[in-house]
């Protein structure tokens, strides 16, 4: 049995990963931020994550990004029972960090007959 072939004419772009599990949001696997800590919590963003953002963007952390700066991609890979919540928290950090050009990853599980 032959596994299926794909083609594609241009090369994956290599972007940001951040990976949310159920206790944790890591970046590029390194961990900035527990999914404890943030529920409740009424920031609109999560400023460790922005910061590792900034940071692998090549600004400082506690800066701004530029927001005339072309908007940075980034996939997000996430546990199904992550909170909405939390979910809007990240979003906000990308904006915040010019990461504009988001893309979500899941893992798809074949159903058994």
């Amino acid at each position: 049995m032959l596994l299926p072939t794909s083609f594609a004419k241009k090369a994956p772009e290599e972007t940001v990963v951040i990976a949310i599990t159920r206790s944790a949001i890591l970046v590029q696997g390194r961990k900035v931020a527990d999914v404890a800590e943030l529920e409740g919590v009424e920031s609109e963003d999560i400023p460790p994550l922005k910061d590792e953002l900034l940071f692998l963007s090549g600004v400082e952390a506690g800066a701004e990004a530029v927001p005339a700066a072309p908007g940075r991609s980034i996939t997000i890979m996430g546990d199904e029972n992550i909170s909405y919540d939390i979910v809007r928290k990240i979003l906000k950090s990308c904006q915040q960090a010019n990461y504009t050009n988001i893309a979500f990853a899941a893992t798809q599980v074949a159903k058994k007959n």
